[in-house]
């Protein structure tokens, strides 16, 4: 996995497979080779660590009924925003005294406050930007 700059205009690029971190002093890279897996999210850990809580990662999640979400997370280096772009989904967030369910459909986002557990399950298939400040993710079995 490397990060490729925008030394120069890059071609355009598909969120879904080349997500892109967003760093300190407003810098934007490509994430070549990523891969959403624990080993993928410790090598991008290490390799963004510089940006501190400053650093985002934008990323388009394809999601669909038949493939749900194996995993909780949470994120508590700082907020993450979620868009539904297209299709249906239920965003169901955990806190130690709360317990919610959010609809969301195409063009509504949704924040999620820094170390709140949270997953979705897909209503109908679509796909669903996530900007995350990644620092320090943690992830628990549904």
């Amino acid at each position: 996995m490397r990060l490729r700059g925008a030394s120069e205009a890059s071609d355009p690029t598909d969120l879904a497979t080349t997500p892109i971190h967003l760093g300190h002093g407003g810098t934007a890279s490509l994430i070549e080779g990523f891969a959403w897996d624990a080993a993928a999210l410790a090598e991008y850990q290490k390799i963004t660590e510089g940006d501190g809580p400053d650093g985002r990662l934008v990323m388009i999640f394809v999601h669909s009924p038949s493939t749900p979400m194996p995993t909780w997370e949470r994120h508590p280096a700082g907020d993450e925003v979620i868009v539904c772009l297209s299709g249906r989904l239920r965003i169901w967030q955990q806190t130690a005294d709360r317990h919610r369910c959010v609809e969301l459909g195409p063009g509504d986002a949704l924040l999620h406050p820094p170390a709140m557990w949270h997953r979705f399950e897909s209503l109908q298939p679509g796909r669903v930007l996530a900007i995350t400040a990644g620092r320090g993710s943690e992830h628990k079995p549904a």
